[in-house]
């Protein structure tokens, strides 16, 4: 299927015709559905693959099941692999990115004297909450005012200073969609020995990603966004080159080199990166997260990039003749998937999009996201931009 699809997007050449030709892959909300950024739109065959894979074992085999189940967790890691340009082994399914954090400080050695974590308050609020636990384990914290300078190389000379222990780095921003130069940063981090946890969260599934090119200690995200998988469902990258460094308090079997041994005496950590696994692992969201993967596999990551950023610019060039401030960064190179628009001065602009069923959500000071993906439509977004012009 995958093969076909691209061939027809290749000689058609157009990227509302994808979006036509992919929308009926996906059930898409009533309205014009901007929320990509949120929640991705789930794709037609989950639930058929969640009967298949999941509840058919389950009726079938009983407490038998688990083989065909961690088949596929298996399948989630291997197409998260593709996805992301790496090894399968260096992937760990994980509940969500809070508890994986927690998860990470608690494997920091101990007799390091740095003690710093450093964030940010443009962070998605879960990590500065975890993050400030931190200090239970005699950690300090160190919260970034913005990413304002996310492209000014002395701003990060700084910052990164003797006493960090770990940065936490998000690719894209979740309320401005401002997009780091992740490379460079983590490069200055590894140089000065300080851990690198990079958070794609608000990336994966639109923009391009090669994991093997960051060098990063270890990469967070989820699925339930521009992924189109589903709440439940996230994962953790760690780097083979240093995964036998770190030891994770918070364990359980499936966290064991040999979780089907049940030797409640000896415990031995997972050789890769499922010693981060934890207990009992859900098996139902990384079935469904990865009909969504496999979907935007099929589509092409350079497909779905090219798609939003034609989307995302007609929306800007609508927003800035309509005379409405505009978020993030004006170089498109420094922008993720989402728009978002200012509507303090014209609040009742807010009621207008929601009568017409314009599907976005709000942040502080009266922020508008609007995240298009493949599945919208040119046609959509024009209407979109006819309503901007009447605010």
């Amino acid at each position: 299927m995958g093969a076909r699809i691209r061939c027809c997007a290749g000689y058609v050449g157009h990227a509302v015709t994808l979006a036509q030709l992919w929308r009926e892959h996906f059930i898409v909300p009533e309205g014009i559905y901007l929320l990509s950024h949120s929640v991705g739109c789930a794709p037609v065959h989950a639930e058929r693959q969640l009967a298949q894979y999941y509840f058919k074992a389950w009726h079938e085999q009983g407490g038998e099941a688990w083989s065909d189940w961690l088949d596929q967790t298996e399948r989630f890691c291997s197409l998260l692999a593709q996805f992301f340009n790496e090894q399968p082994e260096n992937f760990c399914p994980q509940v969500n990115i809070s508890s994986t954090l927690c998860k990470l400080i608690s494997a920091l050695p101990q007799s390091s004297k740095n003690k710093t974590i450093l964030f940010s308050e443009d962070d998605f609020p879960s990590v500065g909450f975890v993050v400030q636990q931190s200090s239970r384990l005699g950690y300090k914290t160190k919260c970034m005012k913005s990413y304002a300078s996310a492209y000014n190389e002395d701003y990060w000379d700084k910052l990164l200073s003797k006493d960090v222990a770990l940065l936490y780095l998000t690719q894209v921003t979740s309320d401005h969609s401002i997009r780091f130069p992740i490379e460079k940063i983590v490069s200055l981090a590894r140089d000065r020995q300080i851990i690198s946890v990079v958070d794609i969260a608000q990336s994966a599934g639109v923009l391009p990603i090669d994991l093997s090119q960051w060098n990063a200690d270890f990469v967070v995200g989820s699925s339930v966004k521009w992924l189109c998988g589903g709440p439940g469902a996230g994962f953790l990258w760690v780097n083979p080159d240093n995964v036998e460094t770190y030891e994770p308090i918070d364990v359980g079997w499936f966290s064991h080199q040999n979780p089907f041994e049940f030797d409640i005496h000896h415990f031995e950590y997972a050789v890769k990166a499922k010693r981060y696994w934890g207990g009992t692992p859900s098996i139902a969201p990384f079935v469904i997260a990865a009909v969504g993967i496999q979907t935007l596999l099929d589509l092409g990551i350079e497909n779905i990039y090219s798609h939003n950023r034609s989307l995302c610019e007609r929306i800007r060039q609508a927003a800035n003749q309509a005379g409405l401030p505009l978020g993030g960064s004006d170089n498109a190179k420094h922008r993720g998937g989402t728009v978002s628009i200012s509507f303090e001065d014209v609040p009742n602009g807010i009621s207008l999009l929601q009568q017409h069923k314009i599907r976005f959500d709000l942040r502080r000071d009266h922020i508008a996201r609007f995240s298009p993906h493949i599945y919208n439509t040119h046609e959509e977004i024009e209407i979109f931009c006819d309503l901007l012009a009447r605010v």
